[in-house]
């Protein structure tokens, strides 16, 4: 069934992108600089705006290949970037509507959005409903897990609100020589990357990015692309590599221990990767999806569940316009 805008196609503008657009509402996904980087001849990103009354209420970014507008086009999820933490129901139907109506008018005819978990902000609930209610389908969903860190004032208030085993786990690892660090070359860049290599192909996953491209990544988006890793006594056990999505949001892309020690580092990594998060003024790390294809990875889950995360549905949606 194709999808029913309230803004016709022949009212709108072909071209949408607008001169006046300021990118700093976008959260990484959606931004021109990571999707150029992944970009081939017959690909083409697009953001379509839309202003109420003058002010821009948000924008709608993906890709468009032959007649598909994808967003979240190589990346977690996409799905529309509101200026406003909270903004009303009728805006984001309408910047909804005239993202269908521009592309419509661009003459394409599928759109694919991977939606974003709820917790992203106080707007996705609207952004879902107005997907739903202008006839995109659910295709797949997947479990998310995050912690909201916004209730610690510090470090050491997260570490005191975890459960009694992972702090027990943390009063174990306080006693070991540890040391977390960002990594500030290239050659240390890549020592956390084969951490994450070297932990993935023991799981049986191969880890899907490569270091080229991520080195080039980093150089592209600077700061919001950075390489943590744990050492015990000097030597590198677990590594994190983190996205700064938005100023206030983290997302665990990739991490891992790789090690001999008699006890696993992973719940001091997690405190720490959480610690710097609230001392920078995060407000929610994402620890990304615990299931592949539907199904649950259950000790995955447990870990994340003792470190204070909790579910949500990533859910994946698909429409003919």
């Amino acid at each position: 069934m194709a999808l029913t805008p309230t803004v016709s196609p022949a009212s709108v503008a072909v071209d949408p992108v607008v001169t006046d657009r300021a990118d700093t509402h976008l959260q990484l996904f959606s931004t021109e600089a990571y999707n150029r980087r992944n970009l081939d001849a017959a690909q083409d990103y697009v953001a379509i705006d839309h202003h109420d009354g003058g002010r821009l209420v948000g924008t709608f970014a993906g890709v468009v290949e032959d007649d598909l507008f994808s967003s979240g086009f190589s990346a977690p999820f996409g799905g529309p970037d509101l200026v406003r933490s909270r903004e009303t129901p009728g805006n984001v139907q309408a910047l909804v509507d005239r993202t269908l109506a521009v592309l419509a008018a661009r003459g394409l005819r599928r759109i694919r959005v991977k939606a974003r978990p709820q917790s992203y902000s106080a707007n996705e609930t609207y952004v879902l409903h107005a997907l739903l209610h202008r006839g995109l389908t659910v295709v797949g969903s997947e479990l998310s897990y995050g912690i909201d860190v916004s209730g610690h004032r510090s470090p050491e208030e997260y570490r005191a609100s975890l459960k009694s085993p992972a702090r027990r786990a943390l009063k174990h690892a306080d006693a070991e020589p540890y040391d977390y660090a960002e990594t500030e070359t290239a050659a240390e860049f890549a020592a956390a990357y084969e951490i994450i290599r070297a932990n993935r192909r023991a799981k049986g996953n191969p880890l899907r990015l490569s270091l080229e491209y991520l080195l080039r990544l980093q150089a592209d988006l600077g700061d919001r692309i950075r390489f943590f890793v744990l050492t015990h006594a000097g030597t590198p056990v677990a590594a994190a590599l983190l996205y700064r999505l938005r100023p206030d949001i983290e997302l665990v892309e990739y991490w891992g221990d790789h090690h001999s020690l008699d006890r696993s580092p992973m719940n001091r990594l997690a405190a720490e990767v959480c610690g710097r998060a609230i001392t920078e003024g995060v407000r929610l790390v994402d620890l990304g999806i615990s299931s592949v294809h539907g199904e649950p990875n259950e000790g995955l889950i447990q870990f994340k569940q003792s470190i204070g995360a909790t579910a949500e549905l990533r859910l994946d949606l698909e429409g003919t316009l």
